[in-house]
């Protein structure tokens, strides 16, 4: 099995220049938490959750439409081809503690975005077909990519 069979296709993205208000938009019309963020030459440079979207919203005391993209964006993108194979996903979301990979082909096109609901949907079809979707592997990634980077502190009352 490889990604181009469970990832999203064509998946939505914003560029460069938009706001954090167009890509709140975005996400909440085709029902996603994260969008690719695309240069001027398409190519992808970050990528930016709901999630960093609330915190920008929170820590820059503007309104959603003053702010660029980028300001909140991740500016690192792990990405992987449509023919990998799902371990070299679970390899990077557990390296890199991300829930979505950008699938971008030859060309540097966005093609598609492979998620752990991806994988998960797909593990759940595919019991005992394919070695690559393991319940132990994708409990070993899902454990990486949701573990906390905060350490927890006790409750002060």
């Amino acid at each position: 099995m490889i990604i181009a069979d469970i990832m999203t296709p064509y998946p939505r993205s914003c560029s460069v220049d938009d706001t954090l208000e167009r890509a709140a938009r975005l996400m909440w019309e085709h029902d996603c938490g994260a969008l690719p963020i695309a240069d001027r030459r398409g190519h992808i440079i970050g990528m930016v959750t709901d999630r960093d979207i609330c915190m920008a919203a929170y820590t820059q005391g503007r309104p959603l439409r003053e702010v660029p993209v980028t300001v909140a964006a991740s500016q690192s993108v792990h990405s992987v081809p449509p023919e990998a194979s799902l371990a070299l996903a679970y390899h990077l979301m557990k390296m890199h503690r991300v829930r979505r990979l950008p699938v971008i082909d030859l060309g540097g096109n966005l093609v598609g975005i492979v998620s752990v609901g991806d994988i998960v949907r797909c593990a759940r079809h595919a019991r005992g077909l394919d070695d690559d979707v393991d319940p132990e592997r994708i409990m070993s990634m899902l454990a990486e990519v949701c573990r906390s980077s905060v350490v927890a502190k006790p409750p002060t009352n």
